[in-house]
Order: C-alpha cells, then structure tokens, then sequence
C-alpha cells in the first residue's frame, strides 16, 4: 500500500528527539558540574591524539591491534579492515585519503533533467543511466518531482570522487538547488564507484522517499546521502548496500538532516557503517546492521538520535566518534548519539569507541549487548555519559590523554569495571564493581549519605586520584565499601 502523505517523523521526531537533546544536555550541565577537576586531555586543547588527514576517514588501529580500520572514505564513512577486538594500540591515519579526493572538478549532469521550477508528475516509469558520472534523474532549480513506483538505474563509476562527495555526482537520484522530490514505492538501483542512489544537497533541497526498495553496489555507493543543508525523510524503506566504505545512510556537514521512521538497513561491505553524520540524523523504530563495519559513526559535531530502534554491528565498534580533519582547521565541536528504547549490539570491539574527539552519549532503557565485554574505549577523546533508567554491563576504560564523566540516575546499574572515569551516582543508582578499577573523581553522595554509598565492591578496590580538587571531600582516606572491597587514594587514574 503507497502512503498517501508524508510520514509524521517531520512534526513529531523533531520535537521528541529536540527535546531528549535538550534534557539530556541540561542534565549534563548540571550533573558533571563537579568533573571539572577530572585531567584535561589533549583532545581540549586542540591537540586530540591522532587524526586523519582528509574528511570523513577516522583513525585506524595500529598495526592491527586496535578496533579501528585505515583509510577512508569520500564525504563519509570510515574505511579499512577491522582490527583485534578492543585492543589498545594507538589510534593511526587513513592511508588512501589522497587517491580518493583527487580528480578533475566534474558538473553533474542527468540522463533525465528537471530544472527551471517545473513540476513532473510521473507514475510507473524506468530511468536509466549507464555512463560514468551520469545521473538517471538530476532535479534542480527549485522544480518539484513526484515519481510514484518508479524503477531507476545507474550503472558507472564516478571520475571524480570529490564532486560525488560534495556535489552528488554520479548518484542515481541527484536533488539540488532547493528542488523537491517525492518518491512512493518503487525500486532504485546503482552500481559503480561513488554512485549514491539517492543525493540531496543544498538549503531548501527535500526529498521524501515512502516504501522504497534500494540496493548499491560499489566503494562509497551510499544509499541516501545529505549534505550543505539538504534534507530528507525516509518511511520504511528497504535499504541494503554491498561496497567498502558504503552507508545506508549519510548526513553530512552544513546543516544537512536525514529523517527516517521504520524501513530496515544493512551494510556488507568491508568498513561499511550502516550510519553517518557529520550532520544529524533522527531514527525511528528501524532495524539496522552492519556487517563488517561500525554500526554508527558520528564525525566531529554531528548527530544521531534513535527512538525504538535496533542497531548492530558484525565487526569493529558497535559506535564510533571521530574527529576528521577540517577544511581550513575549523573546529567541528561535540558529536552527540542518543538512544531511547531499542537496542544496540556490538560482536567485535567496544560498543562506543571514542577516538580524538568530543562525545556527549545519552541512553535511557536501551538494551546493550557488548560481546567483547569492552562497554566504552575513549582514546585520546573527551567522553560524557548520561545513563537514565539504564542497565550497563562491562568496562569502561579511558587512556591516559582521555577523560571519562559517568553519571548515573533514575535506578541506573553498572555491572562492571572503570578504569580513569570519573563518577556520579544518585540515590537510587548503583555501580556493581567486576574487578579492580581506578577512578579520576568520585562525586560525593547526598548529604547525609555515607561515602561509597551505592558501590557494591564484590570484595574489589577502587582507587582514587587523591591529586584532584574533586575528591578533596574524601581527605585521601581509606573507606570500607560494601561487599568487602575498598576505596582507597591513588595516583594513576589512567587505564
């Protein structure tokens, strides 16, 4: 059955996802008020570890010890092979960043152009396009298209791999200069290097696809992709992508926004993640996998919101937060990933890996399967936690060049080791410690409370840095905890 409207994602997932931001953001404000003396990581000066040199590639592994892939991608998601699960080898740079952004500057062209503030209505019809660089439908100009159970095809590489990236080149589907598209039902297919089956870019640009099937084949032949301002709205679709480095979905820098309500996804090629943005995107009781890529990334300042949806990742982080290198140095700022409802799964590596970059990661009553029992890698980043009415099993660990800020409230429960986090737990949370663990600060109770109020030690300790103004409150003493462990000052709060 074809809708017969847009779906409501544009006037009810923007107010519940701005909202869950919002709240979570105040929350942190006021909660991790008290880390401040937690140590400064040179990711917040500016000097955050390893990076890579290009847009869009995140750190690798070292030498295959580490859960990240060299490389990287176009406009986009990470690249390379996996490395060991959640090893600790340093973070190192992409190594295929200059072959993929060079080339000639090539113009985007279409098989089947729309321009000139025209409005197409068309139902049934077949666009094909088999030249390299070629779009089957190119819609500009401000013209409005409505397809309804189209099939559209594209077949050949791109020539120049920057322009797919910035300007949508050789996509199947290429909507620009504040044109409107709507698609119902129907099929599009593409097949070559760098061709995305559906591009949107531009302020003012919108696409809406409703109960679409896409498949791609090719390096960096992403599903649907924004970017610089454009913006589209997905009702279940069906989107499989079989290239390295190829996303189902992308929101790229510039203000760019990717709604979706229902659909699956799914990524087979190798550091494929089934997520991108560097911009924002707002899911919706969706099913997602990765197979031989991360789950999610978010580059730099971007975004993703997840309501009731189930996201996976085969290999590398469940995920990732990376810092790309900017065009003319320009900060990217904090990138942010919250999940409500739902579930996340991770069966190689961490389930959130945080690599020379800034996060702020929210969860509430999200189901989380760390298989390798690594919970949180933060390296050389700047991480924090708010968990509300969540359960979280396995490590956290941040390096030395990293902090960490953990609060937990409203019934949360760690079950779990820390090693150089630091923490914050209300009334009615509580932190069941799995082996030693060594914290930067620990938040003191409610007044009244008795220190450690809240840690079951099952017979472990836990060390403090006694250094830090934040545990002045503590006096560099020794406590009993429950469950036969102690808290106790150290020195080293790093992993």
């Amino acid at each position: 059955m074809q809708p017969s409207q847009p779906p409501p994602v544009d006037s009810t997932s923007l107010a519940l996802a701005g909202g869950l931001v919002a709240s979570a953001l105040a929350a942190l404000v006021l909660a991790l008020a008290g880390c401040a003396d937690t140590p400064s990581s040179p990711a917040d000066s500016g000097g955050a570890g390893e990076r890579t040199a290009h847009r869009g590639g995140p750190p690798g592994g070292g030498g295959g010890g580490g859960w990240g892939g060299g490389g990287g991608m176009a406009g986009g998601p990470p690249g390379g092979g996996p490395g060991g699960p959640g090893g600790r080898g340093p973070a190192g740079r992409g190594g295929t960043e200059l072959a993929e952004h060079t080339g000639p500057q090539v113009e985007p062209a279409g098989a089947r152009t729309v321009d000139n503030g025209r409005f197409v209505l068309e139902q049934g019809q077949a666009y094909l396009a088999n030249d390299p660089d070629l779009s089957a439908i190119y819609v500009r100009g401000r013209a409005r298209v409505q397809l309804t159970a189209p099939q559209i095809s594209k077949r050949g590489d791109s020539s120049a791999p920057l322009a797919s990236s910035q300007r949508g080149l050789n996509a199947a589907l290429l909507a620009s200069d504040g044109s409107d598209v709507t698609v119902r039902g129907g099929r599009i297919d593409s097949n070559g290097a760098s061709a995305a089956a559906v591009a949107a870019l531009g302020t003012g640009t919108r696409v809406w696809l409703g109960q679409l099937r896409v498949r791609t084949g090719g390096a960096h032949a992403h599903g649907v992709a924004v970017s610089a301002g454009g913006r589209a709205e997905l009702l279940d679709a069906d989107i499989t992508t079989t290239g390295p480095r190829a996303a189902a979905l992308v929101a790229d820098r510039g203000g760019s926004t990717l709604l979706a309500t229902g659909g699956t996804l799914q990524t087979q090629g190798a550091g494929a993640p089934v997520l991108y943005s560097a911009g924002n995107l707002q899911l919706r009781k969706l099913r997602a996998h990765a197979d031989d890529g991360p789950a999610a990334v978010v580059d730099g300042g971007g975004a993703i919101t997840l309501h009731d949806s189930a996201l996976a990742a085969g290999r590398q982080a469940g995920v990732l937060f990376q810092q790309a290198a900017e065009p003319g140095g320009a900060p990217a700022g904090r990138g942010y990933f919250a999940a409500q409802g739902g579930s996340i799964a991770a069966a190689d590596g961490p389930l959130f890996a945080v690599v020379g970059s800034q996060a702020t990661l929210v969860l509430e009553q999200v189901s989380l399967d760390a298989r390798s029992g690594l919970l949180l890698d933060a390296r050389a980043g700047t991480v924090q936690v708010l968990a509300t009415r969540q359960a979280l099993r396995g490590r956290l660990s941040a390096d030395a060049r990293s902090t960490l800020s953990l609060v937990l409230r409203n019934g949360s429960r760690l079950e779990g080791a820390l090693a150089g986090a630091s923490l914050q737990l209300d009334a009615s949370s509580r932190w069941q410690v799995t082996a030693d663990s060594t914290l930067a600060v620990l938040q003191p109770p409610a007044a009244g409370t008795a220190p450690g109020t809240g840690i079951d030690s099952g017979g472990h300790t836990v060390r403090y840095d006694a250094r830090l103004p934040g545990n002045a409150w503590l006096q560099g003493r020794s406590l009993p905890l429950a469950g036969g462990g102690q808290l106790v000052p150290g020195n080293e709060p790093g992993a």
